[in-house]
């Protein structure tokens, strides 16, 4: 099991905010997923806020990372695909 594990191919996707890019950009990484790739759905942490604060306004409260996951790629998790989702930081305070 450790060897396959080791052989799985992962996909770290950094998302950049250009009009048209955000949706194939989700399309590609359920593709790979769908391959059995693991695949690390990245954000910058002002992003985050954006689609969280969007996000919270439609839900009425505040969304976890799992719930952010579930707004980019509905049903993945049930699925079997391995997508996870992290931030990593703008620069900005």
């Amino acid at each position: 099991m450790a060897e396959a594990d080791a052989a799985k191919a992962h996909a770290i996707m950094v998302q950049f905010l250009f009009q048209g890019h955000i949706t194939p950009f989700s399309h590609l990484a359920l593709a790979l997923a769908s391959k059995g790739c693991t695949v690390t759905y990245v954000q910058t942490e002002f992003q985050q806020y954006q689609m969280k604060s969007r996000a919270a306004s439609a839900h009425h409260h505040q969304l976890s990372n799992e719930e952010a996951v579930d707004l980019f790629f509905p049903g993945a998790r049930e699925s079997g695909l391995d997508i996870r989702y992290t931030t990593i930081s703008d620069g900005f305070p």
